[in-house]
Parts: structure tokens; sequence; C-alpha cells
């Protein structure tokens, strides 16, 4: 436990550097000056409003400020200081009528008196079956003893030391594994929580793992019409060519497909036969991921036509029992009928998803990033379109799903209802304008997160 001293300053009055004591220089009267008020320290996390008064400041432009060390304490545009670590900084206040006048004041940033937890690990990655190490930074200003509780959320690692410290993780299983860290200090209780992924091992020959580089070799391996065994693992994006799948020659994905952050584009997708209405149900890439299947670390941009939208049409999968994590789809739903229902015959048309059109018994869809576009956009569920369950508890789950759309958890219908736990759901993202706080489970080992733009895949 790393405790950290608190360092006593015995701080006299701070002399204001102003050309004069916190009013710029002049003896006249009736020329532009600036005076400043406020404290003379801050704690470390805290901030204080520093006061400036412009006098003779007739266009009343007011004043712009500067930090001396913006390591030290930082200042905003209305004079509010951040203590950011322990030292002395000067404060300057600068007329916009008149650069030249200025005023300053000095800091003394304080270490402070309310305890903080950070938690500190190596890489933020490991993989199955190896441990990570983890330690709790506590910073204790006060005389009480802290007492300490990791945990994990998802249950893809195992935690060693959960009481003390320093703990270790060990996966599991693999996906991102979010760990927290919660450090009662007398009437202080504190949560961190970091999210660590735990990755396939790519160089295991027991897995017997197959890298795909060419469209040619993918639709040989993975468009038969039967079963898709094995683990697989793209090594560059892949461009289908247009390359139509349909019921007939899509199979059901029995193995691993690892896209390592590539991307999979440029193909036509086609449901069953049309039906009375006119559409067509059941289209997907997959026609099912099995419960030992697993879809992980992959880009994919496909288009939602007429062809296939109907009864549970989903761009990735017609349905799921097994595991999708760390997906980004970008799916375009180019035909809109016009309406989610028919009101005569209660036809749910078009009636697709874009991640899974029926998820099913214990389906885990985790960390996926849904972007829903087209005319047919309001009308298209960025999840699932009709889970399963015949009115049993529903054992599947989603958590940490990002979508620009509204339209998430399918609909209830004879044989299941809609999803009912969307609290890992963020909804309605505008992806220009969010911030990174939104994408609170998405691992920076696996995504690219940035201010202002949708989250991107790295390549491994």
């Amino acid at each position: 436990m790393k405790l950290r001293s608190i360092l006593l300053v015995a701080s006299a009055a701070f002399l204001l550097t102003a050309c004069g004591g916190g009013t710029s220089e002049g003896s006249d009267p009736n020329a532009l000056s600036i005076t400043l008020a406020g404290n003379t320290t801050v704690e470390v996390g805290s901030r204080v409003k520093l006061n400036a008064t412009v006098n003779n400041d007739g266009e009343r432009l007011g004043v712009s400020w500067e930090s001396s060390d913006s390591s030290i304490a930082s200042v905003d545009g209305e004079g509010y200081v951040t203590g950011l670590k322990e030292g002395e900084v000067t404060i300057t206040a600068t007329s916009l009528a008149d650069t030249s006048v200025s005023s300053s004041w000095q800091l003394a940033v304080l270490p402070s008196s309310i305890p903080s937890v950070a938690i500190e690990m190596g890489a933020g990655t490991t993989q199955v079956g190896t441990s990570l190490s983890l330690e709790a930074d506590i910073y204790n200003p006060t005389t009480y003893t802290p007492r300490i509780q990791w945990t994990t959320t998802r249950g893809k690692g195992n935690l060693g030391g959960a009481r003390t410290e320093r703990a270790s993780l060990t996966g599991n299983s693999i996906g991102t594994e979010i760990v927290n860290l919660e450090v009662n200090i007398g009437p202080y209780t504190i949560k961190q929580s970091v999210n660590v992924y735990i990755s396939d091992n790519y160089n295991d020959p027991a897995k017997g793992w197959v890298a795909i580089s060419d469209a040619e070799t993918f639709i040989e391996n993975f468009f038969t019409g039967g079963d898709i065994n094995g683990s697989y693992y793209l090594a560059a994006d892949i461009d289908l060519g247009g390359y139509e799948i349909t019921t007939a020659n899509r199979g059901n994905l029995v193995g691993v497909l690892d896209g390592r952050g590539h991307k999979i584009s440029n193909f036509a997708l086609s449901g069953e036969a049309p039906d009375t209405q006119g559409y067509s149900a059941n289209a997907g890439f997959f026609n099912n991921i099995a419960a030992s299947g697993a879809v992980r670390n992959l880009h994919m941009v496909a288009n939602l036509g007429e062809s296939a939208s109907g009864w549970g049409s989903s761009a990735l999968t017609k349905g799921c029992d097994g595991k999708i994590d760390n997906v980004l789809l970008e799916v375009e739903h180019s035909f809109d009928n016009g309406m989610l229902v028919i009101p005569d015959n209660d036809y749910y048309c078009p009636f697709n998803a874009g991640l899974v059109g029926v998820p099913a018994n214990s389906a885990e869809i985790y960390d996926c990033v849904v972007s829903v576009t087209g005319v047919g956009a309001s009308t298209m569920y960025a999840d699932c379109a009709y889970p399963s369950g015949s009115g049993a508890a529903q054992t599947f789950t989603f958590d940490g799903i990002y979508t620009n759309s509204t339209l998430v958890g399918g609909q209830t219908w004879d044989w299941g209802g809609a999803v009912a736990d969307t609290s890992g759901y963020v909804i309605g993202i505008d992806w220009a304008n969010a911030s990174t706080s939104e994408y609170y489970s998405l691992s920076n080992s696996v995504w690219n997160v940035a201010e202002g733009s949708m989250p991107s895949l790295k390549v491994m």
C-alpha cells in the first residue's frame, strides 16, 4: 500500500505580483487596471475561484487566464483554478482590451485532506489461463485503516487476494472483464474500476488456428451450407466482392471467427423466398452461432435491403446460442415499408436487426458498437429482432451495447418477450458529440475511443 504523507505547509500571505499587490500598475485612476482576489491555497483535486475586477474597461471585454505551470494547477476561462499536484504556481489574468495590462496571483497547491484510490496494473490485457497483477494505490491522509474489496462484474476472470492491496486476475474465458475496487476509509467509500481484455492464445497449436487473408479462402471455409468448425482469424480486411449470402449457402458457426480488428464488407444478404407480404425472412451472414461458437473482434459493414427484410433477419446472424464480443457493426437498412407494424394483422415488418435475429438459451453478447443508417433505420432493431424464451426466464445476456439507434430490445412475440434487462445499453448516441465516458466497458486494448467519434477496433 502506498500511503503518502501529507506535506504540512506553513504558508504566510502570498505577495500579489501584478506590478503591485494584485492590481496592475498605473498611477492614473482612469487607466485600465485589473484587481485579483481569492484564496492563496488549493488542495490537490479541489478547485477555487479567483475573481478579476477590471477597472476602466469601457468595452467590458474581460480577461483571459493562464497558469505558469499547468501540471501543478490549471485555470479555466472563468478563473476556476484546479489543483493537480503539490507545488506553487502563478495565475495571470490579462485584459482582453489591452494585452499589455495584466495581474498575477500566487497560489500554493497543498496535499488533499480527502483519501483517494487508483488502480495500477501493467498491460490492460491477459490470456486465458494467465494472470495479471493489480494494485490498489491508496492515498490516506487519515488515521483510519483502509478496508479493501476487489470484485469482477462478468465472471470472465478469477481474483486472487481480493481483500488485499495487491490482487491478481486470472483469465478463464475470452472477452472484457470489468474489475472493481472498493476501499472504505472511515466515513469515505471510494470506488474505481478498470477493463481488462482476456484474449485467446493465437500461438496455441492445439487450437489449430487458420489465418484468412483473402475473399476466396473465406468463401471456401464459411459458405458451404453446413457447420463451420475450427478456429479462424482474419489476417487482413476481407472484401467479398458482392458475394450473395443465402439461406442455402450460409452456415452454423460451431467454431470461432476472430476478426482481430479486421473488416468484412461488400456482400449481399438474401433471406427465404418472399412471403405473401413480399418480405424475406431469416436472412443473416450466419444461420446460427452455436453454443460452442464465437464471433469476436470483428468489424462488419452490411446492408439489409428488401431481400433481407423479414422475420428475424439480421446482418450478423439469424440466431445465437454462443458468444459475440467486441463487434463493430455498421449496417445500412436500405429498405423501408414505412411502418414497423401493419395494424390489420399485427404483422411486424421489416422486423429485423443488426446483431442477431433470435438470441436464445445462454447467448452472451458483450461490448458491441452498432451504427444504424439508411431509409429504414427507424424500423430496425440495433441488437435483436425477437428474443426466444417461450415465457421462460431469459438466460441470454446483452451488456455493453452502444448504438446511435433508439430501437433496441426486440419485440414481444408468442414464444418470448423483449430483452428484459437493457441496463447495459447506451442508446441514441450522437457519435460526433459523444464523450469517451459513454463507452465505459470498451477495453482500450481492443478499441480506439476518442471524443466526438464512433469507436473503432484496433488491428491486433
